[in-house]
């Protein structure tokens, strides 16, 4: 079995999970909950028993020699993992000019000097910053994100309405 097809039946396992009742907003964003209440992202798996295969299906993509991680917090350094900003719907916006433009929503964002970049503001790597408008409940997602007073630049971007039982994109 490939890899692709064990991560779908790894998520297939998960999909069976029953899920809570409410959503869970973001910290500081109280209006707005992150996918639907029902979605299974919101299932509290801390208590389930490690699946029986667990330990086959990590030996064989090699996770001890490929440095395996969730990108969820400090681990070889900090600051790591991606941060999120919550703003208001006056937060000021800009235009970014973006690598991708083809595959980015156009925007504007609500990206300046104080947001929050992954691996922080002098960091290489993937440079991801988050923005959510607590007023719109709309999540604003930056690749390679660099800001500038003169003109920002981003690898992509791309918008998402939270209060959308949809999996497209807002804008």
């Amino acid at each position: 079995m490939g890899r692709f097809a064990r991560a779908l039946a790894v998520a297939a396992m998960v999909t069976a999970i029953a899920v809570p009742a409410a959503a869970i907003p973001p910290p500081g964003a109280p209006a707005c909950s992150v996918f639907p209440s029902n979605n299974v992202w919101h299932a509290d798996v801390s208590k389930l028993p490690v699946n029986s295969h667990s330990s086959a299906w990590l030996s064989s993509m090699n996770a001890s020699s490929t440095h395996l991680h969730p990108d969820f917090g400090p681990s070889g350094g900090f600051p790591y993992g991606i941060p999120y900003d919550v703003v208001s719907s006056s937060h000021a916006k800009v235009y970014l000019t973006f690598d991708y433009a083809d595959e980015s929503d156009k925007g504007p964002y609500p990206f300046d000097g104080n947001t929050k970049i992954e691996g922080g503001q002098n960091a290489g790597g993937d440079r991801h910053a988050i923005m959510i408008d607590s007023g719109t409940c709309k999540l604003y997602e930056l690749y390679d994100a660099h800001y500038s007073s003169s003109g920002s630049t981003a690898g992509s971007g791309a918008i998402w309405s939270l209060t959308s039982t949809s999996t497209t994109r807002s804008a």
